[in-house]
């Protein structure tokens, strides 16, 4: 019996530029309200956020290149990079992912751990080893209080209609990338075991329904 997948979606993020101009678009376009702004202080960046009932879709970008600069040297993430994708060639795309209930092991997949001013004291987030792969977006996993069903204080936001169709669920997340560039394990593992898809295509795609 195959054991079950011990992670699932919870949300996906896009690089964009900065104060997040693509927000009028998502929402002249396709009627998306935004439901929220953070700053991610210790990290340098931003965002805006569009939620769903079981996910949400974040809007990114660099608040203050010097100190991005510190945060990208001492870890892994090379924030720089993916947010001048246009110019690096890098995926500008990001998936976070949160545990099932009852995963409380250690995943092999995501052995390294990210922690910034933002967080709550000794909590961190579990990022994969594929993090300096910039072709391929960002996978991790968010500690159980940042979980889009825990986060208690967009309560009221989750449940507004969203969607002028009427949809409020995200139902599956596809991420294209260009052709030539070999999935990571991870990659084919999320794609074989949730609702995101990632596949080659003819250039950076993310599509949701």
């Amino acid at each position: 019996m195959e054991t079950k997948f011990p992670v699932e979606l919870d949300h996906f993020f896009v690089w964009v530029q900065p104060k997040a101009p693509e927000a009028k678009i998502l929402f002249d376009e396709l009627g998306l309200h935004r439901s929220g702004y953070g700053e991610h202080t210790g990290q340098a960046t931003a965002s805006e956020f569009f939620f769903f009932e079981n996910a949400y879709l974040e809007l990114l970008w660099i608040d203050d290149e010097e100190k991005v600069k510190e945060d990208s040297y001492r870890t892994t993430m090379r924030w720089c990079d993916r947010s001048r994708w246009r110019e690096t060639g890098a995926s500008p795309f990001g998936v976070g992912l949160h545990r099932l209930a009852s995963a409380e092991e250690e995943l092999a997949l995501f052995p390294l751990r990210y922690s910034a001013e933002w967080m709550l004291p000794e909590t961190y987030m579990e990022v994969s080893d594929t993090s300096k792969q910039v072709t391929e977006p960002l996978y991790f996993i968010v500690p159980e209080y940042m979980a889009v069903a825990n986060v208690k204080q967009f309560s009221e936001i989750i449940t507004t209609d969203i969607h002028p169709w009427g949809d409020k669920k995200v139902t599956s997340v596809r991420i294209s990338l260009p052709k030539g560039e070999e999935l990571s394990p991870i990659a084919s593992e999320i794609s074989r075991h949730t609702a995101i898809a990632i596949e080659s295509g003819d250039s950076y795609l993310l599509e949701l329904t």
